[in-house]
């Protein structure tokens, strides 16, 4: 308490002394500073640094007095006979009332320096003795060779003062007047520090308008001293608390200002709000994928075109401006992929792939290849993603095919290599593929296997196709030998007991023969045989056998040969006897012939050599006429068609009849 601006108080309380032997008595203080250290027995426990205003109670006789007293000193320290002590002594037992077993209730008064000390309503000291330092209000007490107990109770004390009420501590929003204190009392005087912000200091309900242009609360104190108007009475103080909220801000990003149908959108709240605030998103048509509150979120649109995204905030009831971002959503390509579904090994597939979007990048992969049309050759099945990008960085969906590779089969023919001519041999085709077609070159027949007779060397060729998938060409060369060829007689005869040579030959070269019966070689042999005998003759090669030669070689008992001379003729054109032959009725092996018609003079009018040739009539010189000529016929024969010959010379008549 200011006693030099506070010049009116009273303190009031109950005390009470007893229970012991009698010693010293209790102290009310006034002090300029709270009292360090203490002091017993007849120092009442009041340092002699203590400077102030001391009011004592006390039962202890220390030689300078009747006791009890009530003294009152306004001094540095303490003692109960310094002679400026203001005192009242038990005179008479006036004062025994204050060492007893009751409470007895105390009021002190000051006022602009006059004290007034009651005592259960009785007043004992009236005195003018003044304070003017702000101090310390307080008890003490102390005790020395003798004891009691001491107490106090129901300590009031006031002073004549204004209620200072600077009302409610509230907050606000930035740069949104409001209202501080109470109601008016007429009989005070109110001022308010500092005076920022405030419409007027010296009311009791002034209004304050503040602005916080930083992100957090702005608490401002502003104290308010009410004095009653026109007194020194004491002045009260109050604070009141008013805090200033900065509006929020509702900045916030878009992670994309273009972006795709589908595609996440995150949206980051950039704003001074903090996370218990309230916050009114508006994303329109979008689908919010992730987010609350404050954010962040994660957007996405499915309508293609211009949208927009705003945002206020409210923050301790203060709202911020609304702010909205622009973004456009483009749209996905929509892709259409065409090829075949499967192609044989080696092939090539060729791919389309297609948009409804113009300026798209396709890309295809595995291969990492791009744009279209595509050729795709995978060696093994393979499952290709195609995928399209706009202009604008928006994907299509995944359009996934799998290119199946369906295996070549291998076409092989198997058989013999070689026949010889005239010969069949089956070739068997294969494939490697179970279930395959065949197709066979250059017949076009079209089973497993086929009978092969080519006359000379011939390529075959067999194609055999699976699922659609062709071989190559398999080729098989088939030779084709020749079978040696025989020449030579179909018979001979010999006579009985002789031998002939017999020869054959061949224009097949390198060709070797066998003679059957004999087991004979080559080409020639002499044979002999005791009976008429058909031989078989083979001529064979390293690959082929000819068919059987048949020799037959008749064996004559008799070998003498007899040729028939006709004796007359009649060449007259009637085709009865119109040519003279020699007739050869044993089909002797006539090896020369030599026959000459005379006329009957002499001359020489036909010769023939070959027994074969007849005379017709015709002489050298013309016609031959009717009548005998003369012929002289020589011939030689080999008997049984051996090697040795006869000379037979023979002369007859002919007679020519016309």
């Amino acid at each position: 308490m200011n006693l030099s601006i506070c010049t009116k108080w009273t303190a009031e309380f109950e005390f009470r002394i007893w229970e012991g032997s009698g010693a010293d008595g209790i102290a009310f203080c006034f002090l300029d500073v709270p009292p360090t250290g203490f002091v017993s027995g007849g120092g009442v426990g009041i340092p002699v640094t203590a400077n102030g205003l001391k009011i004592v109670f006390d039962p202890y006789d220390n030689g300078c007095g009747a006791n009890p007293e009530i003294q009152l000193l306004n001094a540095p320290g303490y003692n109960e006979c310094d002679p400026t002590i203001v005192k009242v002594n038990n005179t008479g037992g006036n004062l025994n009332f204050i060492r007893s077993n009751a409470y007895n209730s105390v009021q002190i008064i000051y006022n602009n320096g006059n004290i007034t000390v009651t005592v259960n309503g009785t007043t004992w000291i009236n005195t003018f003795s003044p304070v003017n330092f702000s101090g310390y209000l307080g008890f003490t007490s102390s005790t020395g060779g003798s004891n009691d107990r001491h107490s106090i109770r129901n300590v009031t004390i006031y002073a004549d003062i204004a209620e200072s009420d600077a009302g409610p501590d509230i907050a606000l929003c930035t740069g949104v007047p409001g209202q501080i204190g109470t109601a008016t009392n007429p009989t005070y005087t109110y001022s308010w520090t500092p005076s920022i912000g405030l419409n007027q200091t010296n009311i009791s309900n002034p209004t304050v308008t503040q602005t916080n242009t930083g992100t957090t609360p702005l608490v401002l104190t502003y104290y308010l001293t009410t004095t009653i108007t026109g007194t020194n009475s004491c002045p009260n103080y109050d604070t009141v608390q008013v805090t200033i909220y900065p509006n929020p801000t509702s900045t916030f990003t878009l992670s994309e200002t273009i972006a795709c149908l589908g595609e996440p959108v995150t949206v980051t709240y950039t704003g001074t709000g903090q996370a218990n605030a309230t916050y009114a998103w508006n994303f329109g048509t979008a689908t919010v994928i992730s987010g609350s509150g404050q954010g962040p979120y994660q957007i996405s649109w499915n309508t293609p075109g211009p949208q927009q995204v705003t945002l206020s905030v409210t923050q301790n009831g203060c709202p911020s401006n609304v702010t909205t971002r622009n973004i456009t959503i483009q749209p996905n390509p929509v892709l259409t992929v065409n090829g075949p579904t499967a192609i044989c090994l080696g092939d090539t597939a060729l791919y389309t792939a297609s948009t409804d979007l113009q300026n798209t990048v396709i890309s295809w992969t595995p291969g990492n290849l791009t744009g279209s049309p595509q050729l795709l050759n995978p060696s093994t099945s393979t499952s290709y993603t195609v995928q399209a990008v706009s202009a604008f960085g928006c994907l299509s969906n995944d359009t996934t095919f799998t290119l199946t590779v369906k295996p070549i089969p291998v076409a092989q023919i198997l058989g013999d290599t070689l026949i010889c001519k005239g010969d069949s041999t089956l070739l068997d085709g294969f494939s490697s593929l179970a279930g395959s077609s065949f197709l066979w070159l250059p017949d076009l027949d079209t089973t497993a296997n086929i009978w092969a007779n080519p006359l000379e060397n011939q390529i075959y060729g067999l194609v055999v196709s699976s699922d659609g998938c062709i071989s190559d060409t398999a080729q098989f060369l088939l030779q084709v030998d020749s079978v040696p060829n025989i020449q030579g007689p179909d018979s001979l005869s010999i006579c009985k007991g002789e031998t002939i040579n017999v020869t054959v030959s061949t224009t097949t070269p390198d060709t070797q023969f066998l003679w059957l019966p004999g087991n004979l070689t080559g080409t020639s042999n002499i044979l002999g045989p005791d009976f008429t005998t058909t031989y078989e003759v083979y001529a064979y090669n390293a690959n082929c056998t000819s068919d059987v030669k048949l020799i037959e070689l008749e064996v004559i008992e008799n070998c003498d040969c007899e040729l028939v001379i006709p004796n007359i003729f009649t060449p007259n054109g009637d085709q009865v006897n119109d040519e003279f032959s020699v007739l050869n009725p044993q089909n002797c092996n006539v090896v020369s012939f030599d026959f000459k018609l005379y006329n009957r003079w002499g001359d020489l009018v036909w010769k023939g050599t070959d027994i074969n040739q007849p005379f017709i009539g015709k002489c050298l010189m013309g016609n031959c006429s009717d009548g005998t000529y003369y012929w002289v016929f020589e011939y030689s024969y080999a008997p049984g068609g051996g090697n040795t010959t006869k000379t037979v010379i023979e002369k007859g008549i002919l007679t020519l009849v016309k």
